[in-house]
Order: structure tokens, then C-alpha cells, then sequence
């Protein structure tokens, strides 16, 4: 009796802790058009078992969530989508839903995945990984990324962490001193980062006092962050932390009470819960920047200096759209695309090698991944009575006054201030901000080189919606239209540098599709090393 009597609590017990542990639904993997859909499923069941190794979690069954799913007439492309995902937690009862899908470029592939707390729609979680060779190793990265998951993933991220009592300041208490930190390659005054937060404090100079940490490195980071946090008394740091998220994961830790934002996406193995990332979402931009190209260029050849296409599919997507925008502009124009090593920032020359010799094919305008060696090279390429020029995204054409034609982009201000103001109102939460309207032609000063303004707004464009439009005026109806909504680049007739349709006349691209580009269009020449 006594023995019967255990074994009854003893279940009772473990019906209990199972009954208690949050309910996770791990959906199946998408998995772009050129990879083989068999892959998805032992790609999702890969890590399916990692989150069932750690014990934390009910894993619900993977075959009554594909039942339940279909019944609701969910389709698993839309479960990228962080609405539709939250969604379908709902209607499958779990507190956290796994969504993920897996894509290709050239001979690397990419397993990419999500954790995503229904009740409020947070992403807890990302993790990624990148490998080479055969489909064979998909599953080798799903576990990896499965593992990046849940040692990420907090339970109730949702909840205040603890001794988080400064995290929401009540409005209107008075002074609110935020931190930045901000990296050697953008500690320069013209620089898109601290121009943006010079006008952030300008504009809210009445409440915001602001502390910088500059040129700061991951052997400096620690430090760095403890001065902001300790010594200082920073409500609030915001971190472009590209190449030291460890130490921005490490001083959440470590300050549980102060909000934290990062740039990197390198968050998925740690994910604190006074922990957010922001950053830009401005590929879009470069169809604007391909259309000025487009139309300055007097060659009809605009050279392109991208990064590598390897470190993921965005690096397409800010040449394909710059492309459009230059065919938009010219028909005839051809981009010639010089891609960079990884990590070409770090070795002197590299840049400016590559600008002279996109010079020496004859173009004569510069877009793209640039820094202060592209205009060097520009304003010394002694083109015997030819001009060189080109876009400037980190300095202010007042660097290189003869060639620049517009200064940075993204008004950075407009990129931190909704999480600035979310948490002087008590309302700030992790998340992922990715804001789209923070790319604009001066990044919130002067648009464009006053030495070239005569000559811009001299161009008129042809278009088939519009009709002949001034340039500049083309400029801003486009902006406003795609961000919008009403106007996409990639919309068909489109073919790849191999003269394959990759977009019929008149068929328009989505997100999921632009976000997993893998082609180019026709009217670049050079590919990938």
C-alpha cells in the first residue's frame, strides 16, 4: 500500500512539473525553393530534440501541430512571419512557438530560427548558422541552432528580470541619462551614429542627458559598459556592439536594473530579459542610391563595392536593389560589382584598390559598402578633366567636398528614439526594432552636396507610373511609395546575370522572397569570388 502510495504522488508529482513547464510548438521549417522540401522535416525534428533534452519544456507532438495547423488553414510560409506564428501558438495552446527556415547561396546554407512567446509576441530567442558542402550537414546546424535556442531563451521573458525597478522610469520623473557605445570605425564626429545622437539630444534636451563611450573595441567593452553603468548611472545603453555582443550579454547580466539595446544579430545564445536589439533596415535605400547613379553617370558604367555575399543574403539584396535602381534610371547603364573579402575594414588598401580599379573599367560614379579610402582613391584618381563621384554612407561629403554627393543615410536619432521613449514611459520591453524610415538623403541634415545640387535637379526621369519626373522629386514620391507599400523594386519583368526569368511581367516579390535572394540581375557584371 505504502509502495502503491508513492508511485501515485510520485506521478502526481511528475504530471505536475509537466503540467507547469511552458508548452512549446515547434513548427516545420520553410525551406527555400532550390533546396529539397525532404530536408524540413529531419531539419525540424533536429531540433525538436534539443529542446526536449534540456527538460525545461513540453514539446507538443509534431504531428498533432501539423493536424492542428492544417485544420486552421495555416500555411507554413506564413509562419516566418512573427504575427502569424504568435497566432498559430495560440490556436496549438503552447506559451512558445519555433519557427525557422533553411536557405541557400552558391555553396553555403543557412538554418535560421526563431523563439517566440505567444502571449506577447516577443522574440526570446534567434539563432543562426552558416556551413558548407553537402545537405547532408543541414542537421549538424539545426542542432547547433536548436542548442543556441533554448540557452537562449528565457522562461517568462516577458516578466521584469530581476531588481529591474529602473527599467521603467514613470513619466515625467526628471532627467533620464542614457549610454552609447560606439566603435573605433564610427567614432568620427560626421559619422551616421554620433550625428544621429547629437540631434536625439538637441531635440530632447529638456529631459536626456547623454554619455558617450567611443572608440571602443572588445578589449575595451567591459570596461566601458561598467563606467556607463556604475559610475555614470545610465538608465538606458544602447551598444553598436557589431564584434563584441558577448560583452553587451555580459553586462546585462551583470545589471539586471538597466535597459539594454544592442546592433548585433549575435544574441540568439543569450538572450536577457532587460536585453533588446535595434538596428536599420535600409537595403531598400539602395534603389534611391541606383537611381541617382543611374542618372549622374555620364559613362553609363556605375561601380558597385559589395560585401561578401556569404555573410548572408542581405548583401544581395543591397546590390540587387541598387541595380534596379540604376536600370530604372538608365536602361543602358551597366553596374560593375567589385565584392570585398570578409572583414575588408580591418586591411588597409583593400578598399581603395578595388575603387581604382572600378575607375580604371570606366566608371565614374561609387556606391556601396565605401569608406574613407574609396574617396580617397576618388579624389586622386587624376582622371585628366573626367570626374569621379560617389555616394558617402559614414562621413559627410564635407570630407571629400569634390566628390561626395550625399552624406549618411539613416538619421540614427529616428533609430533610437522609440525605444528611448518607450523606456523614459515605463512601456520599454526587449524586442527586435528594425526601423525602415530612418533612411533618407542626408540622414536628417543636408540632403546632397550643394557643389552638385544644380546638376540633380537639372535630371528628369521617365517613368511608366509617374510619367517625366525631376529626379529629386522622383526621389521622394519613391521613398514614400515603398515604404508604403504602393511601389517594390523587385516587380517583373526581372532576369539573373544568366538571362533566367527570375520575375514575370508584372509579378511582384514579397519580403520572405527578397530576404532570401540568391541572383543578380542582368545588368551587373562580376559575381562572387
Amino acid at each position: 500500500m505504502g509502495k502503491r502510495l508513492c508511485v501515485g504522488l510520485l506521478a502526481s508529482l511528475f504530471a505536475f512539473l509537466a503540467s507547469a513547464s511552458p508548452k512549446v510548438a515547434v513548427l516545420d521549417v520553410v525551406a527555400q525553393k532550390n533546396i529539397d522540401p525532404a530536408a524540413a522535416a529531419p531539419i525540424t525534428e533536429s531540433i525538436m530534440e534539443e529542446v526536449i533534452a534540456t527538460r525545461a519544456y513540453v514539446v507538443l507532438d509534431r504531428a498533432n501541430v501539423e493536424q492542428t495547423l492544417k485544420e486552421q488553414e495555416f500555411d507554413a510560409t506564413m509562419m516566418v512571419d512573427d504575427s502569424h506564428a504568435a497566432q498559430a501558438g495560440q490556436f496549438l495552446g503552447a506559451d512558445y512557438i519555433i519557427a525557422g527556415k533553411v536557405l541557400s547561396l552558391g555553396e553555403s546554407y543557412f538554418v535560421v530560427a526563431k523563439m517566440i512567446e505567444v502571449k506577447t509576441g516577443i522574440i526570446v530567442a534567434e539563432a543562426s548558422e552558416q556551413g558548407e558542402g553537402k545537405p547532408s550537414a543541414l542537421v549538424g546546424m539545426a542542432r547547433a541552432v536548436g542548442k543556441k535556442l533554448v540557452a537562449g531563451a528565457r522562461i517568462g521573458a516577458s516578466q521584469p528580470a530581476p531588481g529591474s525597478g529602473r527599467i521603467a522610469p514613470t513619466p515625467g520623473q526628471g532627467r533620464i541619462k542614457a549610454g552609447f557605445v560606439i566603435p573605433m570605425s564610427m567614432s568620427n564626429e560626421f559619422h551616421m551614429i554620433p550625428m544621429g545622437i547629437k540631434r536625439l539630444q538637441e531635440k530632447y534636451k529638456d529631459w536626456l542627458d547623454v554619455d558617450l563611450a567611443e572608440k571602443v573595441d572588445a578589449s575595451s567593452a567591459a570596461a566601458s559598459f561598467a563606467r556607463l553603468a556604475d559610475t555614470d548611472g545610465c538608465g538606458i545603453i544602447f551598444a553598436w556592439d557589431w564584434g563584441f555582443a558577448d560583452r553587451t550579454i555580459e553586462a546585462a547580466v551583470k545589471h539586471p536594473g538597466i535597459a539594454f539595446e544592442s546592433a548585433s544579430a549575435d544574441l540568439a545564445h543569450n538572450r536577457e530579459p532587460n536585453l533588446g536589439r535595434t538596428n536599420f533596415d535600409d537595403a531598400w535605400f539602395n534603389y534611391l542610391e541606383g537611381l541617382v547613379s543611374g542618372a549622374v553617370s555620364r559613362s553609363g558604367k556605375v561601380g558597385f563595392l559589395s560585401e561578401d555575399p556569404k555573410q548572408g543574403p542581405w548583401v544581395l539584396k543591397n546590390i540587387d536593389y541598387f541595380a534596379l535602381g540604376v536600370r530604372a534610371a538608365n536602361r543602358k547603364a551597366e553596374v560593375l560589382a567589385a565584392f570585398l573579402a570578409p572583414e575588408h575594414w580591418n586591411r588597409r588598401g583593400e578598399d581603395g584598390a578595388a575603387t581604382r580599379e572600378l575607375l580604371a573599367k570606366g566608371c565614374d560614379f561609387i556606391a556601396g559598402s565605401t569608406s574613407r579610402e574609396v574617396w580617397e582613391a576618388l579624389a586622386d584618381s587624376g582622371l585628366q578633366g573626367k570626374r569621379a563621384l560617389g555616394f558617402q554612407r559614414d562621413q559627410s561629403f564635407k570630407v571629400k567636398p569634390g566628390v561626395i554627393v550625399s552624406g549618411p543615410f539613416d538619421d540614427a536619432s529616428l533609430l533610437f528614439e522609440k525605444p528611448l521613449l518607450d523606456y523614459r514611459n515605463g512601456a520599454w520591453k526587449p524586442g527586435s526594432y528594425n526601423p525602415k524610415d530612418t533612411a533618407l538623403f542626408g540622414g536628417g541634415g543636408e540632403p546632397f552636396n550643394p557643389a552638385f545640387l544644380a546638376e540633380l535637379r537639372s535630371k528628369k526621369l521617365k517613368t511608366p507610373d509617374l510619367g517625366e519626373v525631376a529626379l529629386l522629386d522622383l526621389l521622394e514620391r519613391r521613398r514614400g511609395q515603398i515604404l508604403s507599400g504602393e511601389f517594390e523594386p523587385f516587380t517583373g519583368p526581372i532576369k539573373d546575370q544568366r538571362g533566367k526569368a527570375r520575375l514575370p511581367d508584372g509579378v511582384r516579390a514579397d519580403d520572405e522572397y527578397i530576404g532570401t535572394l540568391d541572383w543578380i540581375p542582368d545588368n551587373v557584371t562580376g559575381s562572387p569570388r
